[in-house]
This record gives C-alpha cells, sequence and structure tokens, in this order.
C-alpha cells in the first residue's frame, strides 16, 4: 500500500510538473517574448500560441543554454527559426553553443565575414547537422505561425557592422514589436525616410549606446514598452544616461535586463503582460 502511495505521488508531481511546463506557451492568439539576462549581449525567444519558435540571436556565451531550458518545456528541442543579426561576439557565440543541444529547422543572417573564425565554426556546424541556412535581405518577410509575420526592415550592407544589424519587425494582430539588433542612428534614419511608425515595443538599438536611439527616432517609434538588453557593470557604461533620458521622454515602461533578469512580454490583440523571470 505505501509502494501504491509513494508510486501514486510520484506520478501526480510528474504530471503537476507536465502541466507547469505545458502551460510555458502562450495562449492561442497570444505571443511571448522573452528577453534572455545572458549579460552584455543579445539573445530573445519568441514562442507564437502555435508553438512556432523563433530566436534571435544566442548573446556571448553557454548562458543561453540556461535561459532557454527554462523558457521551453524539456522535450521542446526545436527551433523553427534562428536569426542572427550581426557576427559580433555578443550576439554570436551563444548560438554555436546552442549547436548539438537544440535542432534548427532554418537558419537566417545578414552580411557576415567568411573570414570569421566563429561564423567558420558555426557554419561547420551547421552544414555537418545538414540544418538549411539562408542569407536574408531587406524587405524579406516570413510567417510566425498563424497569428504573426516577421519582416525584415533592414539588412544593409556597410564598413561598420553594427549597423549590418538585420533590424525585423514582429506582427502578430495589432501588436508590432521593432528588434534593432545594433544598428546605428544611420540606419534609423533610412527606417525613418522609409515611413517608420508606432510599436508596442521596442528592443533599443545597441544596449542603449549613443551610437543609437537618437530623439527623432524615438519620437516616432514612441515605444509603449522599451526593452534593453544590457550586463550589470559593464565595462561600455551601457546604457547611456543620454540615452535613458530621451527613452523616459518617449517611451511608456522601461525594462533593463540587468535590472530585472529576464523579461517575459505575453502580448494580444486586448492586453500585454509582463513577466519576470523563467
Amino acid at each position: 500500500m505505501k509502494r501504491f502511495l509513494v508510486f501514486g505521488l510520484i506520478f501526480f508531481l510528474a504530471a503537476v510538473n507536465f502541466f507547469n511546463q505545458f502551460s510555458l506557451y502562450p495562449p492561442l492568439g497570444s505571443v511571448k517574448i522573452s528577453f534572455f539576462s545572458v549579460g552584455q549581449g543579445d539573445a530573445i525567444l519568441i514562442v507564437t500560441g502555435d508553438k512556432k519558435t523563433l530566436l534571435i540571436d544566442g548573446g556571448p556565451d553557454k548562458s543561453i543554454l540556461s535561459e532557454i531550458n527554462s523558457a521551453l518545456p524539456w522535450w521542446h528541442r526545436h527551433l523553427d527559426f534562428v536569426l542572427l543579426t550581426h557576427e559580433h561576439d555578443d550576439h554570436l557565440l551563444g548560438l554555436i553553443e546552442l549547436g548539438g543541444r537544440y535542432h534548427f529547422t532554418q537558419v537566417m543572417y545578414g552580411t557576415v565575414s567568411e573570414e570569421n573564425n566563429f561564423i567558420k565554426e558555426w557554419f561547420a556546424d551547421l552544414k555537418k547537422d545538414k540544418i538549411k541556412k539562408y542569407q536574408i535581405k531587406a524587405l524579406d518577410s516570413f510567417s510566425l505561425g498563424k497569428y504573426c509575420r516577421v519582416n525584415i526592415l533592414s539588412a544593409a550592407v556597410s564598413r561598420e557592422v553594427n549597423d549590418q544589424s538585420l533590424v525585423s519587425e514582429l506582427v502578430c494582430g495589432e501588436r508590432k514589436f521593432l528588434f534593432m539588433g545594433d544598428a546605428g542612428e544611420a540606419i534609423e534614419n533610412i527606417l525613418i525616410d522609409e515611413g517608420l511608425g508606432a510599436y508596442d515595443l521596442l528592443k533599443v538599438g545597441h544596449h542603449g549606446s549613443l551610437t543609437a536611439s537618437q530623439e527623432k527616432f524615438l519620437k516616432i517609434v514612441r515605444p509603449t514598452i522599451a526593452v534593453i538588453s544590457v550586463g550589470k557593470n559593464n565595462k561600455f557604461f551601457h546604457p547611456r544616461p543620454e540615452v535613458l533620458t530621451r527613452l523616459q521622454k518617449t517611451a511608456g515602461d522601461i525594462l533593463r535586463t540587468d535590472e530585472l533578469g529576464t523579461i517575459n512580454i505575453i502580448a494580444n490583440n486586448k492586453e500585454i503582460y509582463l513577466r519576470r523571470g523563467p
């Protein structure tokens, strides 16, 4: 009888854990955007209500592993799309760490130098694992499940690596989210000239550096939420006070991974919810 009770308790706890894990998926019609706490770098996971996934960048090291393990159920080892904004280490190296642990259906990237040793390593891993890769261009677009679409707004060819960043928008119903990578003022000006509008959420460019987030750009974007992916006490002094002042004038809530840890946004046409941590 005791053995039966023990097995019953184990089954009950496993079931509770199962349903807690399953609840990590957003409800149908919603989208969950997780800005992972990976130090001084970017790693953003998007999960739609119909369980389609997009990872934008991987951060600077293996810290992406614990973050993504917490964000997805233990059995979910597949990512539909992976997008590398540009080749700097703080966006790329975590993607290499994910190799062999998660399977990617398709990898997308913009301008990269194949002389970069880390790019060489990553591309070799993708080839070995038979993962499709695609050099994406400005104005390319792809669906992310039934409810969402990703549009590439900029894939500039520039001598400045940060300005090579893929800039993308995620559109889910009436909600719009803008991801700037490390793109700076030159790219912001191009987007303004092309008729950029307002967004529900802005992933602030270049970790709050002075090279990005000029006032005229922020006045147009007018984000309800501005998220800064940034490391604690980083050597670059990001985010810069001047950028924070501009954001305070133009944005609603300003959220920082160095202060809050991982930031989860769950949004649908009616509500936008914030949840901290995994």
